[in-house]
């Protein structure tokens, strides 16, 4: 049986987005993260249990055409994806 991962994130700040598509992008970031860990992997950092009270990705540039709750979703979740696994990597 696989590893059970759980994630918690209290809060995600967005800018510049229309607050009727908080819950949209919200599902979209938990889906495609979802599918990152199932497809790729857990990150190096998730070998036990932690906490990490803040992480600052570096900015996200959309594609225009790309700004549907979806699509942010999707991009948040694989800059955070690539986040954790760098943070696991530099703390190892």
């Amino acid at each position: 049986m696989g590893m059970k991962i759980e994630i918690y994130i209290e809060e995600l700040v967005l800018h510049d987005f229309l607050a009727v598509d908080r819950y949209a992008i919200g599902d979209a970031v938990s889906a495609e993260l979802a599918r990152l860990i199932s497809e790729q992997g857990s990150p190096a950092l998730f070998a036990e249990s932690l906490h990490i009270p803040s992480l600052r990705p570096a900015p996200i540039q959309l594609a225009s055409g790309a700004v549907r709750p979806e699509g942010v979703g999707a991009e948040v979740a694989n800059t955070l994806y690539q986040s954790l696994d760098r943070l696991g990597v530099e703390g190892k």
